[in-house]
């Protein structure tokens, strides 16, 4: 699973005359993990392992269903996160009526939403599926309202955090030695200063040196807003700000290759913890100290172990504070030059 994003399983089934078990692993079936979880089968694979024939099953969350229908037109003014959802579910779309002989095969599954987020956003939405209205379309729930999204099932909530999820769970180190764990570090996003207008031409400029060193230059963005009338551009220019000033870091955990290590007992221990969860990790490249958020988790089913976790402090497009769907990004000169050198030294 991975917050707010693929929510899937995958099968390794043997093919024998003995157990036909394999046999039930069809198209559309529906299969149930060791946390309650519902899953539709869809990709279907057949191969050969030590001499002998495996069946390779794929799955989407059952929640997924939600992406093979449609919502009717939703245009609703300063609705909070629940009133979001609700109007999704009031304008799903029911099963066509073809009259054709498979009429009653077609099923319908009800689903329950729910939110704490209270922010107000204009929504618009015609002809989509309510999944991608969720989370998905460049308008969608999670890209204006921000948010983590939970799935149980026939059940989905979007809150300010997902739901079970604990915070300051956990504190660990990486020191630059540690070569077991997939380290990810990325500077290339983050923006020093933010300059931000609206209609009228009215504007105010937003500096940020709280990330001392790094980088050594200035690194300023110009953002036009297309708000009149009152002064949300200066907000959602100290969220553009907020949200850019930090290096992006993550952490790839896979468990079976630190097990007989003792240097990494403290990474082991992310195995008892959920998506969602948030920590701090001491980074040893940059010499500071980092939030993180388990933002993917692998689970054996048969184990029931977690066999792998990706922490890190950035979901790209996926969740933030603040919306920027009124956003006119204008680059700047110096970003013009940055562009303009990374096409030179790609140039052979």
């Amino acid at each position: 699973e991975e917050l707010n994003g693929d929510y899937s399983v995958s099968i390794q089934y043997p093919i024998t005359k003995e157990d036909v078990m394999w046999m039930y692993l069809t198209p559309y079936n529906i299969v149930r993990n060791s946390e309650g979880q519902l899953f539709t089968l869809h990709t279907f694979e057949t191969s050969m392992s030590g001499g002998k024939a495996v069946l390779n099953v794929s799955g989407r969350h059952i929640s997924y269903y939600l992406a093979d229908k449609n919502v009717g037109k939703i245009d609703y003014r300063g609705a909070d996160g629940w009133k979001a959802l609700d109007e999704i579910k009031k304008y799903i779309e029911k099963n066509w009526d073809y009259h054709g002989p498979h009429d009653d095969r077609y099923v319908d599954y009800e689903f329950s939403f729910n939110s704490d987020i209270t922010e107000r956003h204009d929504i618009a939405y015609e002809k989509i599926s309510p999944y991608y209205a969720i989370v998905g379309a460049e308008n969608s729930m999670i890209n204006l309202y921000g948010g983590e999204m939970h799935r149980d099932n026939f059940y989905i909530s979007v809150n300010y955090r997902k739901e079970g999820s604990r915070d300051n769970a956990f504190k660990i180190e990486h020191g630059v030695n540690m070569l077991e764990i997939k380290e990810r570090i990325s500077v290339k996003d983050i923006v020093t200063g933010v300059y931000s207008t609206d209609n009228y031409g009215n504007g105010d400029d937003f500096t940020d040196n709280t990330f001392t060193g790094i980088p050594p230059h200035q690194v300023l963005k110009h953002l036009q807003f297309s708000y009149s009338g009152d002064s949300k551009y200066r907000e959602d220019g100290q969220a553009y700000l907020d949200s850019h000033r930090d290096p992006e870091v993550s952490y790839e955990v896979r468990f079976k290759d630190l097990r007989f290590n003792d240097r990494y007992k403290d990474w082991m221990a992310l195995q008892t913890f959920n998506i969602g969860d948030t920590g701090k990790v001491k980074c040893g490249a940059l010499g500071i100290e980092v939030d993180q958020k388990i933002i993917a988790r692998t689970i054996n089913d048969i184990t029931g172990e977690t066999e792998s976790v990706t922490l890190g402090n950035f979901m790209p497009n996926m969740f933030r504070s603040n919306k920027y769907s009124n956003l006119i990004a204008r680059d700047s000169s110096s970003s013009r030059r940055l562009t303009a050198l990374e096409a030179l030294n790609r140039t052979p």
